[in-house]
């Protein structure tokens, strides 16, 4: 294994430089709320981009005074070129974990969990009206899902069934009418952590894990999983996982040096090769957020430090397979919290935006930043401090075009929206 020199790193006092906006960069809009003003509680933001400034949020709206299991799933949409929609309720009660996608016709797929069951909802065209069904109902308690939709509006749903102290992946597809269809792929994972699940449109699924110390990886070819990569040597934690919209794969994880360093490590897999290529360090830290596009563009973003100490937030970007190249996105000097990055996405031109959480006590707060393409600093999104009740959820365009959506706790809070082009 090559090591990574501690100057990958920038250093913490760049924190004011970090998230100031290089001149002729890209900005944010404004943040917009697209929820109701009402008093209800809200979270579960999600967001996808599409081309134009197009984009759809989705959150769970728990009415004022309900138990915390009565949220729905509510959804608004913005046409390019155009402001925000009314939201609309796609769900009964029940509803957590909402997923989204949205291709650059206009296409859009909502799915989330309701107990074991998951339930989709897909909309053709950006003024289509939406279509509810079942996917499955799930054998077990359903740990994590996602969904993608190809650009015959065709979806994907990837979910994640805890099974005892182990884990299985499966999928299910729609067809033209809205049915969905569970396939017959599965994949078995060992606990105690769930696997990482990246979804490609009409390009298959990715789960990466770690199996004893070593970290795995299995995609699916020809509608199968394959038989599980090891990726790793020993001591190896952390893995995460991305899909390009071309097949394009990229794995990332992290690795203890003797000394009690963790290094991170990422390696990728174009569409149509037969292996992975071999790992390269990208940053010092752990608990990798990953995002790749269509084109090769891959960002990886972490968090670094220990609660008490500095803290910051730090990201690896690389343009057209090409070198990575380390940054500072957010750092903090002797911050009781901790931090960790939670969300990565790369737009068809290469800007990266990342999200991450702040946890100070019982208090949880986020913010998101974007990096252009050949920018030195990352530009901050426009989340006032401690406003986001949690992480933030990140997009990026296939074309161009980036997104981001928080829920805000307390009276007059809501779901809010940002976006940049």
């Amino acid at each position: 294994m090559r090591r990574v020199s501690l100057a990958l790193a920038a250093p913490l006092g760049a924190a004011a430089l970090a998230l100031t906006p290089a001149a002729g960069a890209g900005a944010w809009s404004a943040p917009v709320r697209v929820s109701a003003p009402d008093r209800a509680a809200y979270g579960a933001a999600a967001v996808a981009a599409g081309p134009g400034g197009g984009a759809i949020a989705a959150w769970v709206r728990t009415p004022p005074g309900a138990p915390g299991g009565a949220g729905r799933v509510q959804v608004a949409s913005r046409r390019p070129g155009g402001g925000w929609g009314r939201p609309r309720t796609l769900s009964g009660p029940g509803a957590s974990l909402t997923r989204l996608a949205l291709t650059e016709g206009g296409d859009a797929a909502a799915a989330w969990r309701n107990g074991r069951l998951v339930v989709a909802a897909l909309r053709r065209g950006p003024a289509g009206p939406w279509r509810r069904g079942r996917v499955v109902e799930a054998a077990a308690p359903v740990q994590d899902l996602a969904v993608a939709l190809d650009r015959h509006g065709r979806a994907t749903a990837v979910w994640i069934e805890r099974l005892g102290d182990d884990f299985q992946v499966r999928l299910a597809t729609s067809d033209a009418a809205g049915g969905w269809s569970v396939r017959a792929a599965r994949l078995a994972t060992p606990g105690p952590e769930p696997p990482s699940l990246a979804l490609s449109p009409g390009r298959g699924a990715l789960a990466a894990w770690v199996d004893d110390g070593r970290v795995l990886a299995s995609r699916t070819v020809a509608g199968a999983f394959e038989r599980p990569v090891e990726m790793s040597d020993a001591d190896g934690s952390s893995a995460g996982a991305a899909l390009g919209g071309s097949g394009s794969a990229l794995v990332s994880w992290s690795v203890r040096l003797p000394g009690g360093t963790e290094v991170l490590q990422a390696a990728g897999r174009a569409a149509t090769a037969p292996r992975w290529g071999a790992p390269e360090d990208v940053g010092i830290g752990g608990a990798p957020a990953v995002a790749i596009n269509a084109f090769g563009d891959a960002v990886v973003a972490w968090g670094g430090g220990a609660a008490g100490g500095d803290q910051s937030v730090e990201a690896s970007t690389r343009l057209k397979g090409g070198l990575w190249r380390a940054s500072t996105v957010l750092a903090l000097r002797r911050c009781d919290c901790e931090l960790r990055a939670t969300g990565a996405a790369i737009d068809g031109r290469g800007t990266a935006v990342v999200s991450w959480r702040r946890d100070e006590g019982e208090a949880q707060s986020g913010g998101a930043a974007a990096l252009a393409p050949s920018g030195e600093r990352w530009e901050r999104a426009p989340i006032p401090g401690g406003a986001a009740s949690g992480a933030p959820a990140v997009a990026a365009a296939p074309t161009v075009g980036e997104a981001a959506a928080w829920a805000v706790g307390g009276p007059g809070g809501g779901v809010r929206t940002a976006q940049r082009r």
